[in-house]
């Protein structure tokens, strides 16, 4: 896996020596369900989306499903570029490019793309799923994902990097589980308490007067 990163490195230095602008580092934190076997991931809310640059049309987001670090893209076709590409450099797979020209021409299986609003404003919507690599440790490694959109040698926006580091959820659900059972218990001593000091009460209440 070390290869990756000399690669993700090297293309990140290159681009930091042609004034490029700085990298965004981003920790995915959200897993989500098994993907759509017909279009990876299809219910992206505006609400969890961050901005990609200054333009704010142009957003990003992504999550850890069963299969593979999944995320979307939405990026606007350069008219001063005719060289715009998207490069994504994953964790145990070869750099992938995407070449943002108006056909959008996509051969690559972890890449998806949605042209329904490219027409309208020159914007398009890509979706990406890159698989675990082979022999991966979710709980020992951590997996890193570097997306770059480049003009020539040039970014043209802030480079993206991502990494997803597996957490134990189980732990922090048994906490709060025993905190919840606590809270029923005391809840339910409060309750007994309560119940015996009233039927005191009502014993006292109608037990006659002893006369002198």
């Amino acid at each position: 896996m070390q290869i990756f990163y000399i690669i993700a490195t090297v293309v990140l230095t290159i681009g930091s020596a042609a004034g490029a602008n700085d990298t965004v580092q981003i920790a995915v934190e959200r897993d989500s369900r098994k993907i759509m076997h017909d279009g990876f991931l299809m219910e992206w809310s505006p609400a969890t989306a961050s901005v990609w640059g200054r333009d704010t049309s142009r957003r990003y987001d992504a999550v850890a499903t069963p299969e593979g670090l999944a995320g979307y893209l939405n990026v606007r076709l350069s008219s001063e570029c005719s060289e715009e590409a998207l490069v994504f450099i994953a964790d145990g797979t070869r750099p992938v490019s995407l070449a943002l020209t108006p056909e959008l021409q996509v051969t690559e299986a972890a890449l998806k793309v949605d042209r329904s609003s490219l027409e309208q404003d020159s914007t398009c919507t890509i979706e990406w799923l890159f698989p675990w690599p082979e022999g991966y440790n979710a709980t020992a490694e951590p997996f890193s994902l570097t997306i770059a959109d480049r003009c020539g040698d040039a970014e043209l926006l802030p480079v993206l990097h991502f990494v997803y580091r597996y957490r134990n959820k189980k732990s922090g659900q048994t906490g709060g589980l025993i905190g919840r059972v606590v809270l029923i218990g005391a809840l339910g001593a409060l309750y007994l308490m309560v119940q015996a000091k009233i039927r005191n009460q009502s014993r006292k209440k109608e037990s006659p007067h002893q006369s002198a």
